[in-house]
């Protein structure tokens, strides 16, 4: 049903904002460019069809940070 569709996807949400914080944050990033990183990752797997990274995207990570500026 769709209140179990939606948990389901915002589930991979959480993991994809730990997954973008803490690449950052293993790259000596501060925390407020770790939780940019994170959010940036959230928002780009909340787009997909499931837990899937898009193949059609590629950013730097000044690309990124441009994004909140």
């Amino acid at each position: 049903d769709f209140e179990k569709l939606i948990t389901f996807r915002f589930l991979f949400l959480g993991d994809a904002f730990v997954g973008g914080f803490l690449a950052q944050l293993a790259l000596g990033k501060s925390i407020k460019d770790c939780v940019k990183v994170g959010i940036w990752a959230a928002t780009e797997i909340i787009q997909q069809s499931g837990c899937t990274c898009p193949t059609d995207k590629k950013y730097t990570l000044s690309e990124i940070m441009n994004i909140f500026n």
